[in-house]
């Protein structure tokens, strides 16, 4: 695949975490299994209905081009599961002494 003029500085910043101009091998395998893992998460913690609708190239992901009763669905999904993590985050600081959030 050819990318743009822009996108070889942008794959160097993103894995440059000391922002020396370079990237290391230690610097890329720790950036590369954090996307790895949180790729995996997030295919993991997709509701199975949804699962088909996940695609193999980002760059041709267009969220408006879903069905508007899908897009509602999803949304509503993650909203509960948002308002659930929040919970469990509270309740997890609140047994930890932490207060209110």
């Amino acid at each position: 695949r050819q990318y743009g003029p822009g996108e070889g500085t942008n794959v160097v910043a993103f894995h440059d975490l000391d922002e020396d101009g370079r990237v290391s091998r230690e610097e890329f395998s720790e950036v590369y299994a954090f996307w790895s893992s949180t790729t995996k998460a997030v295919v993991d913690g997709t509701p199975k209905k949804f699962q088909k609708y996940q695609l193999q190239d980002m760059r041709e992901l267009n969220i408006e081009d879903l069905p508007a009763r899908v897009k509602s669905k999803m949304l509503k999904a993650s909203q509960k599961l948002e308002a659930s993590l929040r919970q469990g985050r509270a309740a997890d600081l609140n047994s930890r002494g932490a207060g209110d959030l």
